[in-house]
């Protein structure tokens, strides 16, 4: 279940939801629409989590975390009528920031540019509502499989850095990384 939002909470989520509009981009040969979360989305957002590797054993999982991003702010690319992908954020109540939970493409379309083209249009959307820093955590290449290296060189190429560590993190599996807007 979604936890109850407060009212200022609330009124950052509306802020943020302001001025969504449905994007038409073409992505290596893909007619791709990024548009804001529908309710109705629910049940593709649960089967493209479902799709994933990491989450395919985890049926139980997938759907607590479907039902987590109704309190997040969510933005799916849609080829024709199937959702291929979902990128969700945070934003911040107290600051100008926000964190990108999630990003997920489908299995079946990855390397076509749709979780480039997907973080670009939510970054454009954040500096349009004012925020000035965005993050996102990543499995440290050190402690990956190769797996996250496509995420990696994304964010890297949008201009993302990793957060330097202090020694005392330095064995934690995940790595803080950066962009200001």
């Amino acid at each position: 279940a979604v936890p109850l939002r407060t009212q200022r909470e609330q009124a950052v989520l509306r802020r943020f939801a302001q001025k969504r509009r449905v994007r038409r981009v073409k992505r290596r040969g893909v007619q791709l629409a990024i548009r804001p979360y529908a309710t109705d989305d629910f049940d593709a957002c649960v089967r493209l989590l479902a799709s994933l590797p990491e989450w395919r054993d985890l049926p139980e999982s997938v759907r607590d975390y479907a039902s987590v991003l109704e309190g997040m702010s969510v933005w799916v690319a849609a080829v024709g009528e199937r959702l291929v992908g979902l990128l969700a954020v945070l934003p911040s109540i107290d600051a100008p920031s926000a964190e990108i939970q999630l990003l997920a493409i489908h299995p079946d379309v990855r390397k076509r540019g749709i979780g480039r083209a997907l973080v670009e249009r939510v970054l454009v959307q954040l500096r349009a509502n004012g925020t000035r820093v965005v993050t996102t955590m990543l499995l440290d290449a050190a402690h990956d499989d190769g797996r996250h290296d496509p995420a990696r060189r994304v964010y890297r190429s949008l201009g993302f850095e990793p957060v330097q560590r202090p020694d005392a993190f330095a064995a934690q599996p995940a790595a803080q990384w950066i962009r200001r807007l």
